[in-house]
């Protein structure tokens, strides 16, 4: 999707980032001057950085040896102890011999003090929704996997719903999403606006900017499936998780409620690594799978 010439343009000077950025000891990216440049590449094993608005878009590619593709997003990060890029997703897919491909959000080096950009761009990538459906079609593409997982809690979770929604018969696997940034915290949306979109109001943002996932599921019949992992006392019970569900096709949902600790509490390691491991493994066009857990419920009736 391209972006309106009246949108935001010409785009800003990019931020200074050399400090913030610091690629993990030993290794080197592979780098590609634009998405169409990733696009026309095999989209080898390894890192890579595609470059757009004078920002990176740092990912890791792993290639695994089961037809099964899992994407990972991260939700808030507490900068004083994470150095970016940020890629996260060895753990929760550990022992499953699937291909993985892990993002690290570009807006965070617009500012130290943002933690959550919801991978939805800034002043300097009004498009990186659109990059980033484009690279994962690509490693879809090199990695040709028969199923597609994308994983993300909390502000992860957002992006997971979002990308996947656009990837047909993908399964989204999220806990504690959110699914709509207006509703979030004033905060940290306030931050996200004044360090990446020079504090424009959510309403004014670009229209290849989608902040808002129950008015995009209510939009288009869903062709993705969705594991919902909640945690029963989270506020985002009823800001979030309620209004998304009136606008999604509850035979391609299963909610799972959990009791995890007062807030947003995230589930047990464990609890996500089998959920993940169940929904890899899982056909496309066959019945949902139940994802039994101890502990756990599937509540009917929910909207």
């Amino acid at each position: 999707m391209s972006l309106p010439d009246d949108e935001f343009s010409p785009q800003p000077k990019p931020p200074s980032f050399e400090a913030l950025r610091n690629l993990p000891d030993g290794s080197k990216s592979t780098e590609h001057n634009s998405v169409s440049a990733f696009e026309d590449s095999p989209a080898d094993h390894g890192l890579h950085t595609i470059w757009h608005g004078g920002l990176p878009l740092d990912l890791s590619f792993v290639h695994g040896s089961r037809p099964s593709l899992v994407v990972v997003f991260d939700g808030a990060l507490e900068r004083s102890t994470t150095r970016l890029p940020r890629f996260s997703g060895a753990g929760l897919t550990r022992g499953l011999g699937v291909s993985r491909l892990s993002f690290s959000d570009p807006s965070l080096y617009c500012s130290d003090r943002l933690r959550l950009g919801w991978y939805a761009g800034s002043l300097h990538q009004p498009d990186l929704q659109d990059m980033i459906v484009r690279t994962i079609r690509k490693c879809i593409s090199a990695v040709q996997p028969e199923r597609v997982v994308l994983f993300g809690a909390s502000g992860g979770g957002f992006a997971a719903l979002y990308f996947s929604n656009l990837v047909p018969d993908s399964f989204a696997v999220v806990m504690n999403p959110q699914t709509d940034i207006a509703a979030y915290v004033p905060g940290p949306v306030k931050v996200w606006r004044d360090t990446c979109w020079a504090g424009k109001e959510l309403a004014s943002l670009p229209s290849t900017v989608t902040t808002n996932l129950v008015r995009l599921y209510s939009a288009r019949p869903m062709q993705n499936y969705v594991a919902y992992l909640q945690n029963r006392t989270d506020s985002h019970v009823d800001a979030h998780m309620h209004p998304w569900l009136n606008a999604a096709d509850f035979d391609r949902v299963k909610v799972i409620m959990g009791d995890w600790g007062q807030g947003h509490i995230a589930a047990p390691k464990d609890v996500l690594q089998r959920v993940v491991r169940t929904a890899s493994e899982w056909s496309p066009g066959s019945s949902l799978p139940g994802f039994t857990l101890a502990g756990h419920s599937q509540p009917e009736g929910l909207r």
